[in-house]
């Protein structure tokens, strides 16, 4: 039987796990690792904690275990006349390893970042989707723009 899903802001905790699951999608994309396992995992966790002022890593946990992962970050943008502050979610590495696709993990990090920038008042939600993670962000509400530009610096 399989434990409740949870979806949750992580802690420091939970940033190895995060690491080790970093590690795991680079494996299973065929990247060459340029460090040690271990020295990567650590390299990450420490990351994250120093991020924590504009990366927030998210993490589905099942009983014990760290099944997937998100970070929402948030982007200021310059004051408005109209409308004061204002600021950009972006939702970046969402992973969840191939024993646990397929069973809605994935969208519920997603809807449950998309609601966190929402009750946080972001002006909207962007993503840079991986071709084959397209339908996940589709059927979450995003909308595929020709408007975003990009080049290498």
């Amino acid at each position: 039987m399989l434990s409740a899903l949870t979806i949750r802001e992580s802690g420091p905790n939970d940033w190895r796990a995060a690491g080790e699951l970093r590690w795991v999608w680079d494996i299973e994309d065929g990247d060459a690792p340029a460090y040690e396992h271990d020295e990567f995992v650590r390299t990450f966790a420490d990351w994250i904690g120093a991020q924590q002022g504009t990366h927030t890593c998210w993490v589905a946990q099942e009983g014990d275990d760290i099944v997937g992962m998100a970070f929402l970050v948030r982007t200021p943008r310059p004051p408005r006349p109209s409308t004061g502050d204002r600021w950009v979610a972006e939702i970046q590495s969402v992973y969840v390893p191939a024993s646990h696709r397929g069973r809605g993990i994935g969208s519920q990090l997603v809807d449950t970042l998309i609601e966190r920038a929402r009750t946080a008042g972001a002006d909207r939600v962007i993503v840079h989707s991986r071709p084959k993670s397209v339908q996940v962000y589709h059927r979450a509400g995003f909308a595929t723009t020709p408007l975003l530009m990009e080049r290498t610096p």
